[in-house]
């Protein structure tokens, strides 16, 4: 087998993962869509930006740019996550206790190795899933009357942000109780990957260090059940993405409405 069949392969399975573990259609109800709930989130997204961009933002930034680095994140954090549900079950079935080996046996297996990849693609998915939700917040930020500094930009500062007359929108008291509950919640665990060192290492210090029996079981869930929460994370981003464009449907209408001449620009 060469590599490019290696590759071929590889790939193969890792999109019977996404299958598995139902973050295979994550742009569409239906395969090849961009549609959820009814609404086709591309054009949508097309037809929202046009009169924030001259409007507001002079027709400078394109944010089409802004719209590929949405989609690629999201993707790319379901393609990481295939990678660490590979290797999930694995790690979850290292051997313990001193492995035997005799003359004429295949080399042991580096069971360290595994879960080094697995705790590798995890850091991955976080950080993926986070830069996702920030490229929301930055798109949301421009539709702000008073936007803020691109360095103050962060997913809950700018729903945080959100004028009052908008607060009755179902898609505003969505993505109002998705940053106090589920993102939040979300962001505290991703905090630990970032701040504490990867989350491998951090999991074997822990693991050092003296515990209860009960500690230890349940710091070992949490390490082996984090891909579950982040495939709940990646279904919810879809839906985080859907009600965004609703609100910014209602805000653009508000802020930017369609002049005499039916343009927007």
């Amino acid at each position: 087998m060469n590599e490019l069949e290696l590759i071929d392969t590889l790939e193969a399975h890792l999109q019977t993962v996404q299958q598995q573990q139902g973050i295979h259609r994550i742009w569409g109800e239906k395969p090849n869509t961009y549609i959820v709930h009814g609404l086709n989130l591309q054009e949508c997204f097309h037809e929202v930006i046009q009169r924030v961009w001259y409007q507001k933002l002079g027709g400078k930034m394109n944010l089409y740019v802004l719209e590929g680095q949405l989609v690629f994140q999201l993707e790319d954090a379901s393609y990481t996550l295939a990678h660490v549900f590979l290797y999930r079950s694995h790690v979850a079935n290292t051997p313990t206790g001193v492995q035997r080996h005799r003359k004429g046996d295949p080399p042991l297996r580096d069971w360290s190795m595994l879960d080094r990849r697995y705790s590798t693609y995890l850091d991955s998915v976080f950080e993926k899933l986070y830069t996702f939700w920030n490229h929301q917040a930055t798109l949301c930020n421009y539709y702000l009357p008073k936007s803020l500094k691109s360095h103050a930009v962060d997913f809950s500062r700018v729903i945080d942000q959100v004028p009052a007359e908008f607060h009755d929108l179902e898609a505003y008291k969505w993505l109002s109780s998705f940053k106090e509950k589920e993102y939040k919640a979300f962001n505290e665990f991703r905090r630990h990957v970032v701040h504490y060192g990867p989350f491998g290492a951090r999991h074997s210090l822990k693991l050092e260090e003296r515990h209860s029996p009960e500690q230890e079981r349940q710091q070992r869930l949490d390490y082996l059940n984090a891909p579950l929460q982040l495939r709940n994370m990646i279904l919810l981003a879809r839906e985080s993405y859907y009600h965004m464009l609703c609100l910014l449907v209602a805000m653009d209408a508000l802020y930017f409405p369609i002049n005499v001449s039916g343009r927007g620009n």
